[in-house]
């Protein structure tokens, strides 16, 4: 049950993602419905039929077949939300200082020389026979 309800919710955020609207889902019968319709009337495939409604002869079939269910159709709302905030600030100056007194840095950080040890001479002379 609570695989179910996740796979509900995710389709239902996916759908949302999208852009469409959650009467889209609902819809998706009457177009199974119409689909039917039009197989049985005009013989058509599941191809034709989108193309007829959401494709390239979308116009030429609403000027010939006038049928009550095209409104009913799933996905032909388009709904894009913009939202606009305009912030207006007025020519106000805020007039801000820094006071910054008796700082000292402290330095933890002490130069130290640790090659003493070592003999740069014998390094840079060439290599003795002995």
């Amino acid at each position: 049950m609570k695989v179910l309800i996740l796979y509900i919710l995710c389709f239902s955020s996916l759908m949302q993602s999208l852009m469409h609207s959650s009467t889209s889902i609902y819809n998706i019968s009457a177009a199974v419905k119409h689909y039917n319709l039009h197989k049985a009337e005009f013989n058509d495939d599941v191809y034709t039929f989108i193309d007829k409604h959401f494709g390239k002869q979308k116009e030429v079939h609403k000027k010939h077949h006038e049928h009550s269910d095209h409104e009913k159709l799933p996905f032909k709302e388009c709904k894009f939300h913009t939202h606009n905030y305009n912030l207006f600030i007025p020519d106000y100056t805020l007039a801000l200082e820094m006071v910054i007194k008796n700082y000292k840095p402290e330095l933890n950080a002490a130069y130290v020389k640790n090659f003493d040890s070592l003999n740069l001479l014998n390094l840079l002379d060439p290599p003795q026979f002995i």
